[in-house]
């Protein structure tokens, strides 16, 4: 189960390393950088014919090649116009080059004295005239050049001495040298302590206005939490196993979240009381739906658009919510037809149904556990902004036709949490005052939302 651990390089590392993302730099774009990615959004849809033809033939085919139109579209604008970098996730702290500079010639000023000891001299016989010179000839270029970052270059330093002395005069000048060194490294590195000091102050005044979150975890010192996978804990019929080996790692992830929400394949069995529960409702009219499926206009595309919140992460194609905020009119309009074809189709382009899984830990210790995770998914974003705009209009209909009566206090226009906490409340004082015994049943269920599948469709045939 050991086999390897201890030898192997560090796959978690590896992986930080060979994998890098490009990120955009959204808060430092220029409004004439976002006009000239607009342009070459639109240049791009004008040169596609396909995405442009009033008339075609409706069919899953089409939804994809328009989808890949553009995709490839905005991405291309992105990478034309929009400022960016490459970042791997190795989770370094940010030092300026200067700092790193003379930690760098500390290091190597350290090595050389730890090598120039008494011992280590007549070990190395560096009195010999050919070791030394085989000795520091190669490290010459390095001191003069921290030398020279120095502004000095003191005319006591010659390696070429004809006598065994040259050993010890370079080594009385590497300690003087090293001494200036730790000097300036100190200066810097506590004028950049300062200066972060400074920052993290300023931040933390601007956070209370603009990210409390971000203030809050400051002050409670909340660390982000991440977990490397690398190796992962299976429990066998035999017993837990650690897997280690990528190939199998990856089949093992992938298996745990395609199963970690079983679904029961056959229909529930209700009793009485939610049978009657679930059957269709008397007074809802599926007329008050036509309107979810019909084409979406102009008016209603934009305002969706706008509405989508900034700095949320893209899904695979990483087309983010600011590339499509910045769409000009005819990439906007193509967006606007790909989505009125979805509806026309009663479909989605195949890329929409992929999305990227990222694991989160849970506030438990990680222990290679699998099941210590809670998986996120990240999905397209203009699929987001299609669902969006149902959505807006399922709620609406539901709210204005007064459709979810009773326990329903959430999730529609204008409802709150208020009333049911109102309701638990008034009980609460009620037992306090009676002086009476009260229980309260709260139910939290695992992985809900991947459960709810065959009685959510049984409560969509209820209301609609």
């Amino acid at each position: 189960m050991t086999q390897g651990i201890f030898t192997r390089p560090n796959i978690a590392n590896m992986k930080r390393h060979l994998n890098s993302r490009k990120v955009f730099d959204y808060d430092n774009t220029s409004q004439k950088q976002w006009e000239s990615f607009a342009a070459t959004g639109d240049t791009f849809v004008k040169n596609s014919p396909n995405l442009m033809m009033p008339k075609f033939t409706v069919t899953i085919k089409t939804l994809n090649k328009n989808w890949c139109c553009i995709r490839d579209g905005l991405k291309s604008a992105a990478n034309d116009h929009l400022p960016n970098r490459m970042v791997t996730d190795t989770a370094k702290p940010f030092v300026p080059l200067n700092v790193l500079r003379w930690s760098k010639a500390l290091r190597f000023l350290s090595s050389l004295l730890l090598a120039l000891t008494h011992k280590k001299i007549h070990a190395n016989n560096l009195l010999n005239l050919t070791s030394w010179f085989s000795f520091i000839e190669p490290k010459v270029d390095t001191i003069v050049d921290i030398c020279v970052d120095l502004s000095m270059y003191p005319t006591d330093f010659d390696i070429k001495y004809s006598s065994g002395e040259s050993v010890f005069t370079v080594k009385s000048f590497i300690v003087k040298l090293f001494q200036i060194v730790h000097v300036k490294y100190k200066e810097e590195h506590s004028q950049f302590a300062d200066e972060q000091m400074k920052s993290f102050i300023q931040r933390q005044y601007s956070d209370l206005k603009e990210n409390p979150k971000r203030m809050i975890d400051s002050i409670l010192e909340r660390k982000r939490r991440r977990i490397v996978l690398d190796k992962v804990l299976i429990q066998k019929p035999d017993g837990p196993e650690l897997i280690i080996d990528p190939k199998e790692l990856d089949e093992q992830i992938n298996l745990h979240f395609q199963t970690t929400a079983k679904i029961a394949e056959a229909q529930p069995v209700l009793n009485d009381r939610w049978n009657k529960q679930y059957t269709p409702k008397s007074y809802v009219d599926k007329h008050w739906y036509d309107s979810v499926m019909a084409p979406i206009d102009e008016v209603e595309w934009m305002n969706t658009i706008n509405s989508l919140p900034n700095g949320k992460a893209s899904g695979v194609s990483k087309v983010s919510n600011e590339f499509l905020k910045h769409m000009g009119p005819e990439m906007r309009t193509a967006t606007r037809k790909l989505c009125n074809l979805c509806l026309i189709l009663n479909d989605i382009p195949g890329e929409w149904r992929e999305g990227v899984i990222y694991p989160i830990p849970k506030p438990t210790e990680w222990n290679c556990n699998l099941a210590n995770t809670r998986p996120i998914t990240l999905l397209e974003t203009l699929r987001k902004a299609f669902v969006k705009v149902i959505t807006n209009r399922l709620t609406s209909i539901i709210a204005k036709r007064n459709i979810l009566r009773g326990g329903n206090h959430a999730a529609l226009p204008g409802g709150s949490t208020f009333a049911p906490l109102r309701i638990i409340n008034a009980v609460l004082e009620d037992a306090v005052e009676s002086d009476k015994e009260i229980w309260f049943l709260f139910q939290d269920l695992s992985k809900a939302y991947d459960r709810v599948r065959d009685h959510l469709s049984l409560t969509l045939d209820n209301i609609l």
